[in-house]
């Protein structure tokens, strides 16, 4: 049996469903299957992606997997075909944003939102991150009675579960010894600019308690040359120098008004790290009772007052048992218990039982 898992994020960037694909082909080769990456995205070869294309729509012994659509009018149309012909497909979606907040998306995710509302009833199994995505895109979509609906949240490398001194990075990506940490790329709806403005308005007030903290935002598609002695802008970092910048952090913030899951949140729980959230979407399933949840739609000061008011107890948030408590709940978001799950639901879903 050969499973082609179709996706448009990998040779891109690493991010999550890059991560998610990446996962699968390791579950698959557990069970001794054989499974193919076919990127169509700028990673992929296109020559190499059509023949594959073709190919499958005459392979009996396929599964397909849509991890991530193209939008490319051709591929699409194959993919489509692909998808009527083949009862065993299977999908991910990758968020709820398409449906929640489609001014807001891109081209790439209104495709995903197409092809999921007008195909769904050819798919043997659809996957979501989190329970609210599955929640969101119910509301406004009604499934077929069969296709099977899981919820498998998403991974974080099991790399941030090693020991600080394990770190391999040499890079030094900030000298300063206060600072509070975000993650994130300058999708508006991740309002970090918006924070930046917010923490401006109280970095005096928060270094009465944490002497000449500032804030380092990290991520693609800001201008370092804008960092001063308020906010370092650093660009984007690999996976060990992110680990340093956790380890060395007062305090991560995401303020984003939307998250699917929010594996940043998991990441910085890994390394015992106190989050600053606003509770919405998919952010309680990902930390669960840790961190410091202010309410869906939070105001200006309530983020002011709730900075000011970790940066007066910041002690308090960091014993022995509540960094050992955030560390051992994000093992349930690592890579290999995830895998688990994941091998439970393909046994399910994919028939593929050894």
């Amino acid at each position: 049996m050969s499973i082609f898992i179709i996706d448009d994020s990998v040779g891109v960037k690493k991010h999550g469903p890059a991560i998610v694909a990446e996962n699968l082909t390791k579950v698959f080769k557990c069970k001794n299957l054989d499974s193919k990456i076919i990127s169509t995205g700028l990673g992929g070869k296109r020559f190499e992606q059509y023949k594959i294309l073709f190919l499958a729509l005459f392979s009996r012994d396929i599964i397909i997997v849509y991890n991530y659509f193209p939008v490319n009018p051709v591929k699409i149309f194959l993919l489509l075909l692909l998808t009527v012909l083949r009862r065993k497909t299977n999908c991910f979606i990758h968020g709820d944003l398409p449906w929640t907040f489609p001014d807001l998306c891109n081209k790439k995710r209104m495709v995903e939102k197409f092809v999921v509302s007008n195909f769904s009833f050819v798919f043997r199994c659809l996957y979501f991150p989190s329970t609210s995505t599955k929640e969101n895109v119910l509301k406004t979509l009604k499934f077929s009675k069969f296709s099977s609906l899981n919820v498998i949240n998403n991974t974080i490398s099991d790399s941030y579960f090693i020991d600080s001194n394990e770190v391999t990075s040499k890079e030094v990506v900030t000298s300063e010894t206060n600072y509070i940490l975000v993650i994130s790329n300058n999708d508006p709806i991740k309002r970090v600019e918006w924070f930046v403005q917010v923490f401006r308005e109280v970095v005096d007030r928060l270094r009465l308690h944490v002497p000449e903290v500032k804030l380092v935002v990290v991520g693609s598609g800001y201008d370092q040359n804008l960092s001063d002695d308020d906010v370092l802008y650093v660009g984007a970092r690999n996976e060990y120098e992110l680990i340093k910048l956790y380890d060395g952090c007062n305090f991560f913030v995401h303020p984003s008004k939307h998250e699917t899951f929010g594996i940043p949140l998991v990441e910085a729980l890994s390394r015992g790290k106190l989050v600053l959230v606003e509770s919405s979407f998919g952010v309680p399933e990902a930390i669960g009772s840790f961190g410091v949840k202010l309410c869906e739609g939070a105001s200006e000061v309530d983020w002011k007052t709730t900075l000011i008011k970790i940066a007066e107890n910041i002690e308090r948030f960091y014993s022995p048992v509540r960094v050992l408590a955030r560390k051992e709940y994000a093992k349930s978001f690592s890579a290999y218990n995830l895998s688990v799950r994941k091998s439970e639901l393909l046994d399910e879903n994919f028939g593929c039982n050894n």
